[in-house]
């Protein structure tokens, strides 16, 4: 019988930052680094090491040791140090799928420069894998993906699966099994080299264990750091090996290949054992009947299962996300600690892609600006590095989450810098010299792939001089657009002149709504800004002149407004009641507020029995009109929670002693739009408790739906249950951009500015949607699995201080896809730009549109210039469950048209004709394609 082989792969897992601020773990990557080079230079035996599937940590290693380059390259040629795909290994559930894409692709290219990247689709430790990875990974050239956080083993015999993404496109895919990543670590390594269980009482450390040299720091303001073991003795005990290798080998059954089985050894943030090799070769003097031991990469085992399975019929196909579930293996609470890092992760995401990115690329296709390269690497490598797993939801003391936000706030700080500078060499070349009647402009642009007719909110300056009765603004054909304006401000603006000094410009500065009608996709539109003046008399006393009030107001009752689609009436308590004018349908109390007590982690979300639940219904509210008028009505309303101001583990029960959380909300509606768009501010002086929005629907439905990761999936409504215990799957799911429940006559659908988790209540009247806003814990970490270890007076995670969130509440009759969700979200999430300029000669015309996509489902992830050509790249999603014939439209000369793969590179070319390519997106499809500008457009 052929003896088996037993792949082991020395690694680490890195967290850039956990437990500790980036630059404090860098100093202990930069040792662990050194250590392994010097270790693998003098010992030849130690053939291979997995850098943990991420770039980046190179990159951070090199800014410290850039004399050790040529080493590390030297390593990843040899084979024997395996680098990448990833440039940050990020939680690919709570971001931007189209971050996601572009992540893999930057740490692709990387490491592929840097002398090869793996070609392996490994994140062992993200929260959860999103629908679309196999289709992502396929476009690297990686059919095969190893992860945990988590496949229900009931659902596959085997640890290996053939996993499908929504398009169809299969990878062979591994959940790894019991232990996944520590197998060998847990079962070989800590017996073998420590003489212990790791599963004992008896693993801790005492007093004078001679493990090596032992150090902490005393002081008042860092006591609660671990202590540190240094110059760490180097021994094993080979009378272990036998009984923790029959261990280890039995974290491997059920694997569908038992000659060929991998075994991981490594563990978070540790350096290599240097006598790894003396190990793995004692292990095969005791087995040198039995087994093989290939100290080996990751690369020859994949090799070696993929020829195993190749042409299985056996094995099991599953779909969607891998987010089985329980709870404490996925990891689907982190989404509510911090939420503020969460948020400034959403906000850095649309002003890169949606603004930034988008405009630059159009200024750069007109040829009358540079393309901003290396100030959008330098935003997007910012962001790579904030949404690494432990990174986004801030797992460490305050001082990361303050790098986190700063990061953040500089990705935001870039990509308004870059959008600005889109927007001026636009503008400027927009002709307006030939519009005699008038001397101001306003240009409004689009940056989605459809066209657009909504309310735009502008502040414009008119000469102070100017005695100004109303404002008209008028499109091209001179027809007038409905203007609803908010106040004036008397004062003046600054005027920068590059080449000498700074003028005052005496202004009259409006804050007006008006009607932004036919405005072209991923384009812009202009029109006219005039005003009528007021009659001039020497003895005008305007005290006494007529007001000039609308005729028309959506404003219909003292706390109600409607337009031609919904009806709003806010109640006494707050919420407010929302009636669809198609349906009929009335939504009562929506936006309650549900306060519970939190004793979990960061990770894992706990709420005791005696959790003194509290809701906002029946509350008394502060409302008042924010303002009203044709196009535009908001209510401003003030409301606080009476709630015990934290958990007392003393008395297991939430404290006595209550303090009021504040809170406010200013819930707009606008002429033409199903929309009731809410913002709100939570003051959190609260401790331990977790506090969601609430929307009744009492719609009863099977499924809710939600669209997250380039697809929309669906989850049932009611949980399975276990006995007299509710099933193990997860209770809360992720949303992009919205979530909704319909019941195929009406439904109502959440639309979210940022990423947000939701569940539907189980506890509660049907069809509540219960959207998570924060929790807030104790910062603790496991030192070890079952020991947790607080970080005295930090109290980060309890999410104290102001949030504030924005999202939107859509009636609708029929299916999302039908409803236009996807495209009415996106609409609410980007808002058109505004800007204003004078009458000028330019190359522009005053419309235009660069990019039309005729289907509203089709979601537009990209329009950027190509990576490494002079050509544009537009990436969409059909995410659908049906094909679609789609046809591409595009308002410059094009060459050549490709369709290409996410890494940019060409698969076949596609014809395009008078500006138009038609393509066929399967269901779940991400398509991208390039389109060459024809010679004369640069």
């Amino acid at each position: 019988m052929a003896k088996k082989t037993v792949h082991i792969v020395p690694y680490t897992h890195w967290d850039r930052e956990y437990q500790w601020e980036f630059e404090r773990t860098r100093m202990r990557l930069v040792d662990c680094i050194d250590h392994l080079l010097d270790l693998m230079e003098e010992e030849p035996e130690f053939k291979s090491f997995l850098l943990d599937g991420q770039f980046s940590l190179i990159e951070d290693y090199l800014e410290i040791r850039p004399e050790r380059k040529d080493a590390l390259v030297q390593l990843v040629k040899e084979g024997r140090l395996e680098i990448g795909p990833w440039y940050t290994l990020p939680d690919c559930v709570p971001v931007h799928c189209e971050t996601v894409v572009r992540n893999l692709m930057y740490g692709f290219r990387k490491s592929e420069d840097f002398g090869g990247a793996m070609r392996v689709g490994y994140s062992v430790y993200s929260f959860g894998q999103i629908a679309q990875m196999p289709q992502i990974y396929a476009h690297f050239g990686i059919d095969t993906v190893l992860f945990h956080k988590n496949v229900d083993p009931s659902r596959t015999k085997y640890h290996e699966f053939i996993w499908e993404a929504p398009d169809g496109t299969r990878a062979l895919a591994t959940r790894l099994g019991p232990l996944a990543r520590w197998n060998f670590f847990y079962e070989g390594h800590i017996p073998i080299v420590y003489d212990r269980e790791p599963e004992h009482t008896d693993w801790q450390y005492r007093w004078g264990d001679g493990l090596g040299k032992v150090f902490h720091t005393a002081n008042p303001d860092d006591y609660g750091w671990c202590y540190e073991i240094l110059d760490p003795e180097a021994s094993f005990h080979p009378m272990r090996i036998k009984e923790a290798m029959a261990r280890a080998l039995q974290t491997t059954e059920g694997t569908a290949c038992p000659e060929d089985v991998l075994l991981f050894d490594g563990i978070d943030g540790a350096e290599p054992h240097p006598l790894t090799p003396q190990i793995y070769a004692e292990i095969q003097r005791q087995y040198v009947d039995e087994l093989d031991i290939v100290h080996g990469t990751l690369t020859e085992y994949v090799a070696k299962l993929k020829a195993s399975l190749a042409g299985r019929e056996d094995l099991d196909v599953l779909e969607g996300a891998m987010r089985d579930g329980p709870t404490g293996a996925a990891h689907g609470d982190i989404m509510t600690v911090h939420p503020e890092i969460l948020n400034a992760s959403g906000l850095a995401e649309k002003a890169l892609m949606q603004y930034a990115e988008r405009l630059s690329a159009l200024a750069w296709l007109q040829g009358i600006a540079e393309y901003p390269t290396t100030y959008l690497d330098k935003a997007w490598k910012l962001l790579f590095q904030s949404q690494a797993h432990d990174s986004l939801h801030g797992l460490g003391p305050a001082t990361l989450v303050e790098g986190q936000l700063a990061r953040l706030d500089q990705v935001c700080a870039t990509s308004r810098g870059l959008e600005h500078r889109a927007l001026q060499s636009i503008t400027k070349e927009i002709n307006t010299s030939k519009i005699k009647s008038a001397e101001f402009f306003l240009a409004v642009f689009n940056t989605t792939s459809f066209e657009r007719t909504e309310i735009a909110e502008a502040y414009v300056d008119l000469p102070a001089d100017v005695r100004l009765d109303y404002l008209i603004i008028e499109d091209m054909d001179g027809k007038r657009m409905p203007v609803q304006e908010m106040e004036r401000i008397e004062g003046h603006a600054g005027v920068r002149h590059p080449h000498s000094r700074n003028m005052p410009y005496h202004s009259t500065k409006a804050h007006l709504f008006f009607l932004a009608a036919g405005i072209p996709a991923m384009g812009y539109k202009t029109y006219t800004l005039k005003w009528a003046v007021k009659p001039d008399s020497s003895h005008s006393h305007e005290e006494w002149e007529s007001p000039r009030i609308p005729a028309d107001s959506l404003l219909t009752g003292p706390y109600q407004a409607e337009n031609e689609v919904v009806r709003l009436s806010i109640n006494p308590d707050g919420t407010f009641d929302v009636m669809d004018k198609e349906t009929h349908c009335l939504y009562r109390n929506l936006n309650y507020f549900m306060d519970e007590a939190e004793t979990g982690s960061m990770w894992v979300s706990k709420t005791p029995a005696n959790c003194q639940r509290v809701y906002s219904l029946g509350k008394p509210a502060d409302i008042s009109v924010a303002f009203q008028g044709p196009l535009a009505a908001a209510f401003d309303i003030r409301t606080a929670l009476c709630l015990p101001a934290e958990y007392d583990g003393r008395t297991n029960q939430r404290s006595e002693y209550r303090k009021e959380m504040p809170i406010s909300l200013r819930v707009t509606i606008w002429k033409t739009s199903p929309l009731v768009g809410v913002e709100l501010k939570v003051d959190n002086t609260i401790k331990d408790h977790y506090l969601r929005i609430c929307f009744p629907t009492e719609i009863k439905s099977e499924r809710t739906w939600a669209e997250e990761g380039f697809t929309v999936t669906n989850y049932p409504v009611k949980p399975s249950r276990d006995g007299e215990l509710r099933g193990k799957e997860l209770a809360r799911h992720p949303a992009q951009l919205w979530f909704d429940l319909w019941d195929g006559e009406r439904g109502l659908a959440i639309l979210t500015e940022t990423a947000k988790d939701y569940e539907i209540a189980e506890h509660d009247i049907p069809g509540v949607m219960a959207m998570g806003i924060l929790r807030g814990v104790r910062l603790r970490f496991p030192c070890d699995e079952h020991i947790q270890m607080e970080y005295p007076g930090d109290e980060s995670a309890q999410a104290l201080g102001m949030h504030t969130l924005r999202y939107a509440v859509m009636p609708h009759s029929q299916r999302w896809d039908h409803a236009g969700l996807s495209r009415r979200a996106q609409t609410y999430r980007v808002p058109v730009r505004v800007c204003q300029f004078g009458r000028q000669e330019g190359a522009l015309p005053v419309k235009k549109s660069f990019l039309a996509i005729e289907d509203a489902n089709l979601i537009l992830a990209a329009f950027k210039k190509a990576e490494d050509r002079d050509s544009i790249i537009v990436r969409f999603v059909n995410a659908t469950g049906a094909e679609k014939t789609v046809k591409l439209k595009v308002g410059f000369p094009v060459e050549e048209a490709y369709e290409a793969s996410l890494n940019e590179e060409r698969l076949k070319p596609l014809p395009c004709e008078n500006g138009e390519v038609s393509v066929t997106a399967g269901k779940g499809k991400i398509m991208t394609i390039e389109f060459v500008p024809a010679r004369e457009a640069n």
